[in-house]
């Protein structure tokens, strides 16, 4: 899924899964928050062996796109478990 939001530049997109990062838009504006959401999402993703990271061009109104992958669970037959 996609926002159309004001995007995220690149230079910080780097840094947006560390702990308590905040985007310099936000600190100046009304979002609060403490910087550990995203910080979170990437420690759980990781830990279930998957890979998660952010597409944007920075550009207003292009908005962002969060992705993630996980490994699927290996398949068991009936006939096995």
């Amino acid at each position: 899924m996609k926002d159309t939001g004001p995007g995220i530049p690149p230079a910080e997109s780097v840094l947006l899964f560390n702990r308590f990062v905040r985007l310099h838009r936000d600190l100046a504006g009304s979002i609060r928050g403490a910087g550990l959401g995203l910080f979170i999402c990437k420690q759980l993703v990781e830990t279930l062996g998957g890979q998660i990271w952010v597409e944007s061009a920075g550009v207003a109104g292009e908005g962002s796109r969060f992705c993630f992958t996980l490994p699927t669970a290996p398949h068991v037959s009936a006939q096995e478990g």
